[in-house]
């Protein structure tokens, strides 16, 4: 069965400003992380219409109960800030690896977390 990753902001945002082209696989982000990325000081144009494209063919998952539930508790266990809480419950919630170079969640043991290399 093929892996099913959550992908990160920072990893969206690298792979556009890098210009590489994410690997095929199952890829999902949550509906939180549109909003982080367009709120990013300094992206292109062109980098917008990327993301644009990148988030017109993936499966963008919506928040709920269980969500926000899991994201409290991730939150007080962990001390996540708030959008990080809700990246992991959203790995947690729909048993995704979340692909992130972020430290954060490296001690987080409800998920599985993969970084993602940039060559």
């Amino acid at each position: 069965m093929e892996n099913r990753y959550l992908l990160d902001t920072y990893v969206i945002v690298q792979s556009i400003k890098s210009g590489l082209e994410l690997p095929q696989s199952n890829y999902f982000i949550s509906e939180i992380t549109p909003q982080e990325i367009f709120s990013c000081e300094g992206l292109q144009k062109s980098e917008r219409m990327a993301l644009e494209e990148i988030f017109s063919t993936i499966h963008i998952l919506q928040q709920n109960e269980t969500i926000i539930k899991n994201a409290k508790m991730l939150q007080e266990k962990y001390h996540l800030t708030h959008p990080d809480a809700l990246q992991a419950s959203f790995a947690l919630s729909y048993n995704l690896i979340l692909l992130t170079n972020d430290l954060t969640f490296k001690d987080v043991q409800e998920i599985t977390v993969e970084p993602f290399y940039f060559i």
